[in-house]
């Protein structure tokens, strides 16, 4: 295993990284130093006199400060990256004038991070009056300083001056914000009301909007505007069900109803919506009970019969959500008998198809979900209701039920979305079947009627790879060549490479092959499939290379598909936007300040302002680098430069370092050491799973880096001697080091098979067992694509793919 640190790449990158940390180091040794010198210098003020404090705030006020009430603003308090002194710093009675405009800032924040509001003050004064790119950051936290100490008056003097100086400011929405809060504590509340209302007219995505619609209602309230207040109420409680307000504005309706002042019933329809909120964020069984409700009340009007039959739809999606097949069998069979023939009895019919399988009924949803088909031809669910009654089919084994199902869709559902997917799924039938001369009928019939499909690509794979079967070899290495030049580093044009390899007596490229995905079996699943000949998958050991690492170091520069070519130049027709550089600017000072949420917020902006200039978005990358956002600087690379990111050749060396960067490199350097894991196939793995965020949650739970569940990072916490909590797995390094262990079990496991191992990872290592055994006379790539669940077969085809890609930018050369 080759050990990254002996790479070129890596050490220019090793340099940055050292040159970054010694001017960090450089600016806290600085600032302690001068810390120290003020401390000194003011304990030899004080023994000689004892003056009085000065300035905006008194020191009552600073102490009590955190405990009075906060105006609302989207930026929580952020700790610098660097360490400061606040204990010496806060012995200072004014501001040290030989500091930076931007480091007042930073002492001033840190500061204000503790609650010293006073001290904080004067070095947000002094930067305020500074020049230098923060001056609107300075401005807001001046103002929320006051706004802390109760100083009200001086607080809504300082929020509007930065409404009125920086119109341009990523704080500009939260002032204007800090303006209402400031007239309602001020006892304005004429001001006050007309301020939220323009704040939530105009920033109606603002995540403080409810916060405002319920100050508007006590400012309303506040005047005795009674039934304007009480309807105010009622909206927030209607539409933002969710939200904490909403359990406050209840208290409130019940006092103005004591008062005899109540606002218009809600209607019914709006009631539904309501409830729709909560079925949306998860929330089954209130939304469920809210629904119940409902139906009850409007069931027997025969003007309600539209709500009424929507109504009984989402109670039978939501009981199958919760599990209550039964209940939900139930509940749509009264919908389709009140109401045969409406679109939601449609609907309802695919429903219980879908929900027969899971009761053990599986021949009978196959039969329901044809019926649909039948039935109601002309029905939008009926392409929908084929595909499913096919999948079905082929994953009892049927398949030539399910082939013919199959086209019979695409034939009389030739412009439906899933007409492809049932093209592909017939002609992986037939090559799975054996049948080489159907499959490489139906492989062209796609390619070329949907040639804008993304399914393309694996269409002319397969269709090369029928024809290998049937010994036309020079038309095979005919379409592998098509594909490498559609793009080399794909997980297809990896896939030719490895063929044309083989044929043309290159050798074998060898091959290697914790979340769960709790996905059902579909149609590459079959049983009947298992016939196809092959060198077996299960029989790779542990001493071969990882899959496509030869053809990893083939692409590289000189080689048979590399093209030399100059490094690109970007021009535009027009410079950057002022603001956007502005923002650049801000935010490029803030990463130097340490202010990592602070930047990125600057850097959004700027994005947004220019999200085409590709001059401008190489600056702005190199920024997100330093600061270790990865995300965004992949999904940077992936938009913005997607045009170099299909061949490795010199001008395209950037981009594919920027979607493919080594993150958090000497964690994964040390445990993949540990465990003895190949440091880019851990880098691969964490690029597909998190993209190298490290707060990731995904829909199922998985959290962290590494997307580990929270049942299975207990596991894990507990083999490794590691203290185990929820947070624990959003930790880099713990993260690292518990999916590190886990993968190499996995690989352990499946003797040194990386596809098996991945399959594992993401599927759970006993399906992949299964599978292992189910399909052991396959070849690696005809179990790749034959893994039953659709989101293992993706994730695994896609860290093949960034295993190779990582291998080809920072391998050996």
């Amino acid at each position: 295993m080759k050990d990254i640190s002996e790479d070129s790449t890596y050490r220019r990158r090793k340099r940055r990284e050292v040159l970054r940390r010694a001017r960090r180091i450089r600016v806290l040794a600085f600032l302690l130093t001068l810390g120290l010198a003020i401390f000194l210098g003011v304990m030899l003020i004080l023994r000689l006199s004892s003056p009085d404090s000065s300035g905006p705030l008194s020191e009552e006020n600073s102490e009590t400060a955190t405990s009075e009430p906060e105006a609302s603003f989207s930026q929580e308090s952020e700790e610098p990256e660097e360490e400061h002194d606040s204990a010496s710093t806060a012995q200072s009675d004014g501001p040290d004038i030989s500091l930076t405009p931007g480091q007042q800032y930073l002492r001033g924040y840190s500061l204000f991070s503790v609650g010293q509001l006073e001290r904080a003050a004067h070095y947000f004064q002094q930067s305020a009056e500074g020049d230098h790119p923060l001056k609107d950051y300075a401005q807001f936290y001046l103002a929320r300083t006051y706004f802390g100490a109760q100083k009200y008056q001086e607080a809504l003097s300082a929020f509007q001056a930065l409404a009125k100086n920086y119109p341009d400011s990523y704080w500009y929405p939260d002032a204007q914000l800090g303006i209402a809060d400031s007239y309602l504590e001020l006892g304005d509340l004429a001001k006050a009301e007309e301020s939220y209302g323009n704040f939530v007219k105009t920033y109606p995505q603002s995540p403080y909007l409810t916060r405002a619609l319920l100050r508007l209602g006590d400012c309303l309230e506040g005047q005795q505007k009674w039934d304007e207040a009480a309807v105010q109420y009622q909206n927030l409680w209607l539409r933002y069900p969710l939200s904490p307000e909403a359990r406050q504005v209840q208290e409130r309706l019940d006092t103005l109803s004591q008062r005899g002042i109540s606002p218009p019933q809600p209607s019914f329809e709006q009631l539904y919506e309501r409830a729709l909120i909560f079925a949306q964020a998860d929330q089954s069984d209130n939304a469920l009970s809210q629904l119940e409700e409902i139906y009850q009340e409007i069931s027997q009007d025969p003007s309600r019969a539209g709500l009424s039959r929507k109504i009984l739809l989402q109670m039978g999606i939501l009981n199958h959500q919760l599990r209550r097949f039964d209940a939900a069998i139930d509940i749509l069979g009264q919908l389709m008998q009140r109401w045969p023939d409406s679109l939601e009895a449609q609907e309802a019919l695919l429903w219980r198809g879908r929900i027969y399988p899971k009761v053990g009924k599986r021949e009978k949803g196959i039969e329901v979900l044809l019926s649909l088909a039948s039935r109601y031809p002309g029905s939008p669910f009926a392409p929908r209701s084929l595909y499913e009654a096919a999948v079905l089919l082929e994953g009892d084994g049927k398949l030539e039920q399910a082939w013919q199902t199959y086209l019979t869709m695409l034939q009389n559902y030739a412009t439906d979305p899933l007409a492809v997917d049932g093209l592909w799924k017939a002609s992986w039938i037939s090559y799975r079947s054996g049948d080489m001369e159907k499959a490489l009928q139906l492989f062209e019939q796609l390619t070329s009627s949907f040639p804008r499909s993304s399914l393309v690509e694996r269409a002319l794979y397969w269709e090369a790879r029928a024809r290998e079967n049937l010994g036309d070899q020079e038309r095979a290495l005919s379409i592998y060549s098509q594909l490498l030049n559609r793009g080399p580093l794909t997980y297809y044009g990896l896939r030719a490479a490895e063929r044309v390899a083989r044929i043309t007596g290159g050798g074998d490229t060898g091959s290697g092959g914790p979340g769960e995905a709790n996905e059902q079996e579909d149609s590459s699943g079959s049983r009947a499939s298992d016939t196809v000949r092959s060198s077996g998958v299960e029989g790779r050991s542990k001493d071969n290379i990882p899959v496509f690492s030869e053809v990893g170091v083939r692409l590289q520069p000189g080689g048979q598909y590399f093209q030399e070519v100059s490094a690109p130049v970007f021009l535009t027709d027009n410079p950057p936007s002022p603001q956007a550089v502005s923002h650049l600017e801000k935010g490029r000072e803030l990463v130097e300040l340490g202010l990592r949420s602070m930047a990125t917020n600057e850097l959004e902006l700027s994005q947004k302002l220019e999200p085409t200039n590709k001059n401008f978005l190489l600056e702005l990358s190199d920024l997100y680098l330093q600061i270790e956002d990865y995300p965004r600087l992949i999904r940077i690379a992936e938009k913005s430069f997607r045009e170099f990111l299909v061949r490795y050749e010199t001008d395209s060396v950037f981009a594919w370092e920027m979607a493919y960067p080594l993150g958090y490199q000497p964690l994964v350097e040390s445990y993949a050491g540990q465990y003895a894991i190949d440091p880019y196939l851990l880098l691969a793995l964490i690029r597909e799973e998190s993209h190298f965020n490290p707060r990731a949650v995904s829909v199922a739970g998985a959290r962290g880096l590494m997307q580990i569940m929270p049942s299975t990072g207990e596991s894990i916490a507990a083999n490794i001697g590691e203290h185990y909590s929820l947070e624990s797995l959003q930790d880099p390094e713990k993260s690292i080091r518990m999916g590190s262990w886990y993968l190499k079990e996995l690989l352990d496991k499946f003797d040194g098979n990386v596809v098996l191992a991945l399959a594992g990872y993401n599927g759970g290592p006993g399906a992949a067992a299964r599978w292992r055994d189910r399909f052991s006379g396959l070849e690696e790539d005809e179990f790749v694509e034959s893994i039953p669940y659709r989101e293992t077969r993706g994730y695994v085809k896609k860290v093949l793919r960034s295993y190779a890609v990582y291998q080809s930018i920072y391998g050996e050369k």
